[in-house]
């Protein structure tokens, strides 16, 4: 949420970033100011994590616009796979090296393995 506050005439809300959308609303005031709020909206995937966004803020009053830049953490569940079995399985076989990888965020604490 990206909020431009008692303005006179309304400051105009835009954000960057490419990866959602914007959906903003504006609070006419009995002073005459204005105030606008907009939100970035966006399906979260793990794809959008560590991506930047930025909302930038454009009024006449301003020098110039002034830009707040967010880094989206998007949290994620384990994506797991096993590496190493090459389906050539057999009793008395050495040397076997088996991995399990976790993509997740936060990252995995704990990888327990079990056998039956």
């Amino acid at each position: 949420i990206c909020t431009a506050a008692t303005g006179k005439p309304a400051a105009d809300v835009v954000w960057e970033g490419g990866l959602g959308e914007m959906e903003s609303s504006s609070t006419l005031f009995p002073n005459e100011t204005v105030t606008v709020v907009s939100q970035y909206k966006l399906i979260p995937t793990k794809f959008a994590r560590g991506r930047r966004i930025t909302c930038v803020v454009r009024h006449p009053a301003l020098e110039k616009e002034m830009r707040y830049p967010y880094t989206l953490d998007i949290l994620y569940a384990p994506e797991v796979s096993v590496t190493g079995y090459d389906g050539n399985w057999f009793i008395g076989r050495e040397h076997v090296q088996l991995l399990c990888n976790a993509d997740a965020n936060p990252l995995p604490m704990e990888f327990t393995w079990t056998r039956n």
